[in-house]
């Protein structure tokens, strides 16, 4: 008998998160594993309520995958199972309140994507990297900013509610209130942006969908924008808790444009927003709506923030290196880059490239994200088919 949550908590109606290590042993001696679920239910009029054990099983580790991944795959399948027993408890006896002695504390921290259904691969091993690197107690929720844009593309789908559902169900094994929440903006971008010569500029329409960011409502006061094609290698409240209280957003400078462009032009795949001064100074879109309409920008949105905004913080380069990976690096940045052998041209890694990350890159840094990726990648798919 195996207590996965290493700890006991009397009367507790929930399943903590608790990590795979102790399912290292049915994956090495190739044996089928069973759960106990204790809930706790009203009997009558007695306020000492009756307790139920559920047993759950078999559960097989898959012999396909790696071993590291059988333990991560019978991990989830039975903590999937504690978690829809425990919802059996209709009785609480106790009930445990986190000691507040943090300023977030019960509170989420905001981080949001924009994108189409191909940015799932994107947002599962982003928001991977933030959950395995972030040593935190508080919530998070992700936003994903989608659009049905198929009148300019067959394959520009929003995201779906299926693909949002199985981000959640991740994000909630590390922490029970973690939220994943897809807001469809169509009717504001064709509001705004619709028809403008910019939504067939060098990247998709789907980038200036950050451009909205503060037309859409119940935002937080302090919002992360990510880019899709970005992994954390350090904790991202390194980043999150910049003070931003006397700018509009605070962002690195864009490794090429800092030469090619202007200095201090930045990269906005990684935006901290002060939302509130976001908004009272001037709103993105109203600045930049007659220039939309009229002129076709390469880095509409880049250059869309640069130009209708007063107040900035420039960020080092560790919070959106797009071209090295160093000890100190918070963010890595897959965008397209320029290689100079075996002859000078461009190429677009992304992250979930696995074993181009390791052949070109040579990176190993973030091989505990893409083992787990490629895990969920392969449940995803096969329960999609059946």
């Amino acid at each position: 008998m195996i207590y996965p949550e290493a700890h006991i908590w009397p009367f507790y109606t929930g399943i903590r998160p608790f990590p795979d290590t102790s399912f290292r042993y049915p994956v090495q001696q190739k044996l089928p594993v069973f759960c106990l679920t204790n809930t706790y239910q009203r009997r009558g009029k007695s306020h000492i309520p009756q307790i139920v054990t559920y047993l759950d099983g078999p559960f097989y580790p898959d012999a396909e995958l790696p071993a590291k991944l059988q333990k991560t795959q019978l991990r989830d399948q039975v903590y999937e199972a504690m978690g829809k027993r425990a919802q059996n408890s209709n009785m609480e006896m106790i009930r445990y309140i986190k000691k507040d002695t943090d300023r977030r504390n019960h509170s989420y921290e905001k981080y949001s994507f924009c994108g189409n259904s191909k940015v799932f691969d994107g947002v599962l091993t982003c928001m991977l990297s933030v959950l395995k690197r972030t040593h935190a107690t508080d919530p998070f929720c992700f936003y994903i900013f989608t659009m049905d844009m198929t009148r300019i593309r067959p394959e520009y789908t929003p995201i779906s509610e299926d693909m949002t559902n199985f981000l959640e169900r991740v994000a909630k094994k590390f922490h029970p209130q973690n939220r994943v929440i897809s807001v469809d903006v169509t009717v504001l971008y064709e509001r705004y942006f619709g028809g403008c010569p910019n939504e067939s500029a060098y990247c998709s329409p789907y980038t200036l969908l950050r451009l909205l960011a503060d037309l859409v409502p119940g935002m937080p006061d302090k919002l992360l924008y990510l880019d899709a094609d970005i992994l954390f290698q350090r904790d991202i409240r390194l980043l999150y808790d910049k003070d931003v209280s006397h700018v509009e957003y605070a962002a690195a400078r864009d490794h090429y444009g800092k030469y090619l462009i202007s200095p201090d032009y930045i990269n906005a795949g990684v935006l901290l927003l002060n939302m509130k001064k976001y908004q009272k100074n001037r709103s993105v879109y109203e600045s930049t709506k007659a220039g939309f309409q009229t002129k076709k920008l390469i880095f509409a949105d880049q250059s869309a923030i640069i130009r209708s905004t007063r107040a900035k913080m420039l960020l080092p380069q560790k919070f959106n290196d797009q071209k090295f990976l160093h000890k100190h690096t918070v963010v890595r940045h897959f965008s397209r880059r320029l290689f100079y052998l075996p002859y000078p041209h461009t190429d677009n890694i992304k992250q979930w490239e696995v074993e181009r990350v390791h052949t070109v890159f040579h990176y190993h840094a973030f091989d505990d994200i893409l083992k787990e990726y490629l895990y969920l990648k392969h449940i995803y798919e096969k329960r999609k088919h059946i």
